[in-house]
Protein backbone atom coordinates (compact mmCIF):
# COMPACT_ATOMS: atom_id res chain seq x y z
CA UNK A 1 0.00 0.00 0.00
CA UNK A 2 1.46 3.22 -0.83
CA UNK A 3 1.65 6.07 1.90
CA UNK A 4 -0.93 8.32 0.09
CA UNK A 5 -3.50 5.38 0.08
CA UNK A 6 -1.94 5.00 3.82
CA UNK A 7 -2.80 8.81 4.40
CA UNK A 8 -6.17 8.71 3.19
CA UNK A 9 -6.58 5.62 5.70
CA UNK A 10 -5.44 7.15 8.65
CA UNK A 11 -8.37 7.54 11.32
CA UNK A 12 -9.51 11.44 11.86
CA UNK A 13 -11.96 13.40 13.53
CA UNK A 14 -14.04 16.43 13.11
CA UNK A 15 -14.34 18.70 16.19
CA UNK A 16 -18.39 18.61 16.33
CA UNK A 17 -18.90 20.81 19.87
CA UNK A 18 -16.60 23.40 22.08
CA UNK A 19 -15.55 22.65 25.47
CA UNK A 20 -13.52 24.24 28.32
CA UNK A 21 -9.92 24.56 27.70
CA UNK A 22 -10.28 23.38 23.50
CA UNK A 23 -7.24 23.63 21.96
CA UNK A 24 -8.20 21.56 18.99
CA UNK A 25 -9.69 23.75 16.96
CA UNK A 26 -13.18 26.08 16.60
CA UNK A 27 -16.43 23.38 15.97
CA UNK A 28 -15.65 22.23 12.36
CA UNK A 29 -11.80 21.43 12.72
CA UNK A 30 -10.18 17.96 10.44
CA UNK A 31 -7.86 16.28 13.06
CA UNK A 32 -5.44 14.45 11.07
CA UNK A 33 -5.45 11.40 13.94
CA UNK A 34 -6.68 10.69 17.30
CA UNK A 35 -4.79 12.82 19.13
CA UNK A 36 -3.59 11.62 22.75
CA UNK A 37 -3.26 13.50 25.80
CA UNK A 38 -0.22 11.97 27.85
CA UNK A 39 0.07 11.86 31.68
CA UNK A 40 1.92 15.10 32.77
CA UNK A 41 1.62 16.31 29.07
CA UNK A 42 4.99 13.83 28.84
CA UNK A 43 4.63 11.55 25.62
CA UNK A 44 7.76 9.62 26.75
CA UNK A 45 6.08 8.53 29.35
CA UNK A 46 4.24 6.53 27.39
CA UNK A 47 0.95 7.04 30.44
CA UNK A 48 -1.96 7.28 28.14
CA UNK A 49 -4.85 9.57 29.96
CA UNK A 50 -7.02 9.69 26.91
CA UNK A 51 -7.32 10.21 23.23
CA UNK A 52 -9.97 11.66 21.34
CA UNK A 53 -12.08 8.98 19.74
CA UNK A 54 -12.98 8.56 23.57
CA UNK A 55 -15.05 11.87 23.74
CA UNK A 56 -17.86 10.86 20.91
CA UNK A 57 -19.99 13.80 22.08
CA UNK A 58 -17.05 16.79 21.01
CA UNK A 59 -15.14 14.47 18.03
CA UNK A 60 -16.78 12.90 15.52
CA UNK A 61 -14.80 9.79 13.24
CA UNK A 62 -14.72 10.60 9.29
CA UNK A 63 -15.16 7.93 7.35
CA UNK A 64 -12.25 7.61 5.29
CA UNK A 65 -13.80 9.48 2.28
CA UNK A 66 -15.41 12.62 3.63
CA UNK A 67 -14.44 15.96 4.01
CA UNK A 68 -11.69 15.04 1.07
CA UNK A 69 -10.57 17.22 -2.26
CA UNK A 70 -11.16 15.76 -5.36
CA UNK A 71 -7.53 15.61 -6.14
CA UNK A 72 -6.85 13.03 -2.64
CA UNK A 73 -9.02 9.95 -4.18
CA UNK A 74 -7.10 7.34 -6.42
CA UNK A 75 -8.23 6.08 -9.86
CA UNK A 76 -8.83 2.94 -8.46
CA UNK A 77 -10.57 1.02 -5.62
CA UNK A 78 -11.07 -2.32 -3.87
CA UNK A 79 -13.78 -3.88 -3.18
CA UNK A 80 -14.29 -4.42 0.94
CA UNK A 81 -17.47 -6.60 0.62
CA UNK A 82 -20.15 -8.14 -2.17
CA UNK A 83 -22.15 -5.30 -3.38
CA UNK A 84 -25.24 -7.14 -4.64
CA UNK A 85 -24.60 -9.63 -7.75
CA UNK A 86 -22.62 -6.79 -9.22
CA UNK A 87 -19.24 -6.91 -7.11
CA UNK A 88 -17.62 -9.64 -5.50
CA UNK A 89 -15.08 -8.67 -2.27
CA UNK A 90 -11.73 -8.27 -3.10
CA UNK A 91 -11.75 -7.07 -6.71
CA UNK A 92 -10.47 -4.26 -7.93
CA UNK A 93 -12.18 -1.97 -10.31
CA UNK A 94 -10.96 1.48 -11.62
CA UNK A 95 -13.03 4.32 -10.94
CA UNK A 96 -14.74 6.94 -13.44
CA UNK A 97 -15.43 9.00 -10.61
CA UNK A 98 -16.33 10.00 -6.66
CA UNK A 99 -18.74 12.04 -6.09
CA UNK A 100 -19.80 13.28 -2.26
CA UNK A 101 -22.12 16.01 -2.63
CA UNK A 102 -25.51 15.20 -0.67
CA UNK A 103 -25.64 11.29 -1.78
CA UNK A 104 -21.70 10.14 -1.45
CA UNK A 105 -20.98 7.41 -4.33
CA UNK A 106 -18.36 5.67 -6.53
CA UNK A 107 -19.16 5.34 -10.31
CA UNK A 108 -17.98 2.68 -11.94
CA UNK A 109 -18.22 0.69 -15.21
CA UNK A 110 -20.64 -1.39 -13.45
CA UNK A 111 -22.68 0.93 -11.87
CA UNK A 112 -23.04 3.81 -8.63
CA UNK A 113 -22.18 2.73 -5.20
CA UNK A 114 -21.82 4.05 -1.79
CA UNK A 115 -18.37 4.42 -0.69
CA UNK A 116 -18.22 2.51 2.37
CA UNK A 117 -18.44 -0.70 -0.04
CA UNK A 118 -14.61 0.24 -1.00
CA UNK A 119 -10.48 1.62 0.12
CA UNK A 120 -8.59 2.99 -2.05
CA UNK A 121 -5.58 1.00 -4.35
CA UNK A 122 -3.26 2.22 -6.25
CA UNK A 123 -2.94 0.88 -9.76
CA UNK A 124 -0.07 -1.33 -8.88
CA UNK A 125 -2.77 -3.15 -7.24
CA UNK A 126 -4.90 -2.67 -10.04
CA UNK A 127 -2.46 -4.24 -12.54
CA UNK A 128 -1.95 -7.16 -9.93
CA UNK A 129 -5.49 -7.98 -9.84
CA UNK A 130 -5.76 -7.92 -13.92
CA UNK A 131 -2.98 -10.46 -14.00
CA UNK A 132 -4.55 -13.03 -11.19
CA UNK A 133 -7.85 -13.06 -12.89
Amino acid sequence: MTNDIQHLLKPRYRVIADYPGNDMGPVGTILDRNWTWYKNDDENTGQVICRVSDFPHLFQPLKWWEERKPEDFQKVAYVMEVVGEVLDMGSVHPVNSWRFNLNPMVELDAGRFNPSHFIPCSLSDYEQYKQSH
